[in-house]
C-alpha cells in the first residue's frame, strides 16, 4: 500500500480511560471509512499498535521519532488535555506546541483533532492549527477519573518523574562517576545507619 493509503493516528486510546479515547477511535474508524491502513499510537500501553508518550516538551521530537520508524507520512492527532501539550504555564505550553509544529510540518498530510477542552492556550494552538491541514473538533464528556493522566496513574507519574529528575541530575554533575558515587553514598548510608543502631543499643 502506498504511503498515502496508510495514516498514523495518535492519541490517548481504549482501554485508558480517558475522554479523548472517543475521539481517537472515531479518528481510526473514519480513517479505516476512507480506506487507510491505520497505524495507532497510544501515549500509554493498551490496545494500540504502539505506545510512545508523544507528551510534553519531547512531545515533537518523539512524533517525529515514530514518523522516521513506520515511514507513515499522513498523521491524524488527537490534541487532548495534557497530550501532546503539557503543563499550565503559557510559556511552557508555547514551546511545547513549537516543537511539535516543528514535527507536524514534515507530514504530508496533517489532521488535528481537538478533543474537547483541551487547556492549551491560544497562542499554544494557533501554532498546531498553522501547521495542520485540517482541523475537527470533537465534543468528548469533560473531566478525566480520578488519578488518571494521559501517561498514567498521577501517584506513579509523579514518583518516576522525581526519580527520573534526580538520576539526570546527579549525571549531569557527576558525569560517568554517578553511579559509583550513589553506590558509595549508599553504603556509607548503610554503615552509619549500622553504627546508630549499635549505639542506640548500649545506651
Amino acid at each position: 500500500m502506498s504511503s498515502d493509503g496508510r495514516v498514523l493516528v495518535v492519541g490517548s486510546y481504549p482501554p485508558v480511560p480517558l475522554p479523548a479515547a472517543e475521539a481517537t477511535l472515531a479518528a481510526v474508524r473514519s480513517q479505516w471509512d476512507a480506506g487507510r491502513e491505520v497505524t495507532t499510537v497510544s501515549h500509554r500501553s493498551g490496545a494500540a499498535d504502539l505506545a510512545v508518550p508523544v507528551v510534553g516538551i519531547l512531545a515533537g521530537h518523539r512524533l517525529d521519532s515514530v514518523r522516521r520508524f513506520t515511514g507513515v507520512s499522513r498523521l491524524v492527532l488527537v490534541v487532548e488535555d495534557g497530550a501532546p501539550v503539557r503543563g499550565r504555564l503559557p510559556l511552557l505550553q508555547w514551546l511545547c506546541a513549537r516543537e511539535v509544529s516543528r514535527a507536524l510540518r514534515r507530514f504530508r498530510h496533517v489532521e488535528l483533532v481537538l478533543a474537547g477542552d483541551t487547556q492549551v492556550s491560544p497562542a499554544a494552538l494557533g501554532q498546531l492549527r498553522r501547521a495542520a491541514d485540517a482541523v475537527v473538533e470533537y465534543q468528548v464528556a469533560s473531566g478525566s477519573p480520578p488519578g488518571v493522566t494521559v501517561t498514567g496513574p498521577t501517584e506513579h507519574v509523579g514518583v518516576a518523574r522525581v526519580r527520573g529528575l534526580g538520576a539526570r541530575a546527579a549525571r549531569g554533575v557527576l558525569g560517568p562517576k554517578a553511579g559509583i558515587v550513589r553506590a558509595t553514598a549508599a553504603g556509607l548510608a548503610r554503615r552509619c545507619s549500622g553504627a546508630l543502631s549499635a549505639a542506640v543499643k548500649r545506651l
